[in-house]
């Protein structure tokens, strides 16, 4: 098949979407799928056009705050000739809308990821939910959500959620069941073997909860734990 990916960035870019989004892409070209990627250029110095592999090519365009002028010039372009799915990863971002008109006028499937529990709620993001972002996402033939609780946000702030599967972002967890040796973390952080360690990993930033990871600790230290 040959499946137009729309994300606000990729790699070599860093964070979760683009860890999330490259996965994919290795995914669908591991099982022989034709894979073009349509994002952002970020860094600014990335190659406009980047042919991965055979069956992987990447297109990078400037933006003007989510804005990708670049890809409206794509619309005739042979690279969306004989698209059978598009594939849009954070439903608030230009590529996801582009993708989205692109999949309804060529009459293939849009699946969506939504990534909703990462923007804050304000009045642009109701704004964008009651113009099209609800539309987006009702229409989609598949939704892709990243937990049970990412869903239940959704349908809470009335999504109306067709075909769906869940698909977890990040760290596999079953990796934390199992018991490392530490020692020498503490060793080097000077932690006694009796203090408790709360780690943290995500930008600062609200949605990704570093200010509840702060309040907690905050909270812990006032009733006398050694966190």
């Amino acid at each position: 098949m040959r499946i137009a990916i729309f994300c606000h960035k990729f790699w070599p870019a860093v964070g979760g979407l683009c860890t999330y989004t490259g996965r994919l892409a290795e995914y669908l070209v591991d099982r022989r799928h034709d894979v073009l990627v349509f994002t952002a250029k970020s860094p600014p110095d990335t190659a406009a056009r980047e042919q991965i592999a055979p069956n992987l090519l990447v297109r990078r365009f400037e933006t003007a705050y989510y804005f990708m002028p670049g890809l409206l010039k794509m619309a005739a372009s042979s690279d969306l000739r004989n698209i059978d799915v598009v594939h849009s990863v954070g439903y608030y971002f230009f590529g996801t809308l582009f993708g989205h008109v692109l999949a309804g006028r060529r009459g293939v499937p849009h699946i969506s990821t939504p990534v909703y529990t990462l923007n804050p709620s304000n009045w642009q993001r109701r704004s964008f939910d009651r113009l099209i972002g609800r539309r987006i996402v009702q229409n989609a033939g598949h939704v892709i959500p990243q937990s049970e609780h990412e869903l239940q946000l959704l349908r809470a702030d009335r999504f109306d959620i067709g075909a769906s599967t869940i698909v977890p972002f990040g760290v596999d967890a079953t990796l934390f069941d199992q018991d490392y040796d530490v020692e020498d973390l503490r060793a080097r952080h000077a932690i006694a073997p009796d203090e408790k360690v709360l780690l943290f990993v995500g930008k600062i930033m609200s949605p990704k909860g570093a200010f509840d990871c702060l309040e907690m600790v905050s909270a812990l230290r006032s009733r006398g734990r050694q966190v």
